[in-house]
């Protein structure tokens, strides 16, 4: 993979961060944390639009994959133009009945405020949902035809429209206007991936010849599962924000979604080196038992490494963002830190799984997780509010993750010594330290949020030097990155990785 690849698909997601950051700033300044708080309800309700789509739209990524490798770039045409269709009909019937349920009985369930705000924005949020379906199926494509390059500056593009059409818009239309920015955004995506598409496989997308019931079922065969996966996940996710909601309010809820974003987003700077790579697995260009305890090593160090780099930042965060419940921002950090954790090296079997398309153990995973965060959220919600959601959902990854990873190394032959040993629970023990550290001195210090972000700085680059100068297990992510980001290129040999 060329250097110059990594580096945009990093900065994509690098920006990304930067990007939610000013915007949730510019709506908690102009609006308020509540405003924010619904925000985050018309995400989710927009969210299960995408129950009927996103497997479909996720999967086209494998199948361009192995069409593009045999060099079969008339399948590659109407793998994207029957997916294509197939997405867009999908969103749009699950937009129209969601909008229905919504007007039926959401002055039911939500209150007079929240349900004013949602009614102004849904139809809006939903025609980008829509939009945002069939952006993913053309990157998805791109990403299959191994144009990693053109799609981060696709994506790369369209964050700076957006920044700059939200901070204009939120000023004078509100949520609304922030809305009409995403729409913006997604639009561009559509049009941009499709002139790139259309450009490199020499067609025209909506032309009827290449839409195809066989390559319908082809897909379908494989992307059910997938379908039925991402159906279980995009509910769960607007279940757990209601949870919150329910029981800690639309400031809780406002509050969540500031640092779930920026620990997503971190997250994301890990899984795009794994995305990458999904089109060589997929396309068997690379074995993928043999990658496993590669790509398992990588992100088991990278995840601590970079989750960890959060906390000296969230002094900054808090203050710019004006986040005054210390306690609450700090408990939720803890939380997503090792929640996100396990759910990242779960993702390398998931991801493993996906480019094999063997699903069973990626759709139990889901199921799994599903069931657990609604049990224990609601449960732990009603004797312990907001924090008690959290715990639930913190269950819910340990849970599922440790289970997906389990399942795929018993049935692949990995021995545990791979991926439990005591190099990696020193690397865990020494890092979940120095992340306690920081919490007590940001909770307990009265300094200003500069001086505080220097200190834990200082107190966490301090350990990560002892970390780097004995640990073979720290060492190697970010040799591994250094190595890609260099010209050359080059990858580390097998036996450093």
């Amino acid at each position: 993979m060329k250097s110059s690849n990594y580096l945009l698909s990093i900065s994509e997601y690098i920006l990304e961060i930067l990007v939610v950051f000013v915007i949730f700033r510019s709506v908690i300044n102009t609006l308020g944390l509540d405003y924010l708080g619904v925000w985050s309800l018309a995400m989710s309700l927009t969210a299960l639009t995408s129950v009927g789509s996103s497997g479909f739209a996720s999967s086209a990524v494998k199948f361009v994959s192995v069409s593009f490798t045999d060099k079969d770039l008339e399948k590659c045409r109407q793998i994207v133009s029957t997916t294509l269709v197939t997405v867009a009909i999908v969103s749009s019937v699950m937009s129209m009945l969601i909008y229905a349920v919504f007007k039926l009985t959401g002055d039911t369930y939500f209150k007079e405020f929240e349900y004013s705000l949602l009614t102004s924005i849904l139809l809006l949020t939903f025609l980008s949902f829509i939009l945002g379906s069939i952006g993913r199926v053309f990157q998805s494509s791109l990403d299959g035809m191994l144009a990693i390059k053109k799609r981060s500056l696709i994506g790369i593009s369209s964050k700076v429209i957006y920044l700059i059409s939200s901070l204009v818009l939120i000023k004078n239309y509100g949520l609304i206007g922030l809305t009409w920015a995403l729409i913006a955004r997604e639009l561009f995506i559509v049009i941009v991936s499709a002139i790139n598409l259309q450009r490199d496989l020499h067609f025209f997308i909506l032309r009827s010849k290449y839409i195809k019931l066989s390559i319908f079922k082809e897909i379908f065969s494989y992307g059910y599962k997938f379908q039925i996966n991402s159906i279980i996940w995009m509910l769960t996710d607007p279940l757990t924000k209601f949870l919150i909601k329910d029981f800690g309010g639309l400031s809780a809820l406002g509050l969540f979604e500031v640092v779930y974003k920026l620990f997503w987003q971190v997250r994301m700077l890990i899984v795009v080196v794994m995305n990458t790579y999904l089109p060589l697995l997929a396309s068997k260009k690379e074995n993928i038992s043999s990658q496993f305890s590669r790509f398992y090593n990588f992100t088991l160090s990278s995840s601590i490494i970079l989750l960890a780099l959060i906390f000296p930042v969230m002094p900054i965060v808090m203050s710019l963002l004006d986040l005054s419940d210390v306690n609450a921002v700090y408990f939720a950090s803890v939380i997503l830190f090792v929640s996100l954790f396990f759910n990242l090296i779960g993702t390398v079997a998931y991801t493993h799984n996906l480019a094999s398309g063997d699903l069973n153990g990626n759709l139990l995973n889901t199921i799994i997780f599903a069931v657990v965060n609604i049990a224990f959220g609601y449960v732990l919600g009603k004797y312990f509010s907001f924090e008690g959601v959290l715990v639930g959902w913190l269950i819910a990854h340990v849970t599922s993750s440790s289970y997906l990873l389990y399942s795929y190394c018993n049935k692949h032959k990995i021995p545990v010594s791979e991926i439990i040993n005591w190099d990696y629970i020193k690397l865990f023990l020494t890092s979940g330290l120095a992340v306690a550290c920081l919490c007590l001195l940001c909770v307990s210090l009265e300094l200003n949020f500069i001086i505080l972000s220097v200190l834990c700085s200082i107190v966490l680059l301090g350990i990560y030097f002892l970390q780097f100068k004995f640990s073979d297990k720290f060492r190697q992510p970010i040799l591994f990155i250094y190595q890609k980001l260099r010209p050359s290129g080059l990858e580390l040999k097998s036996s450093n990785n």
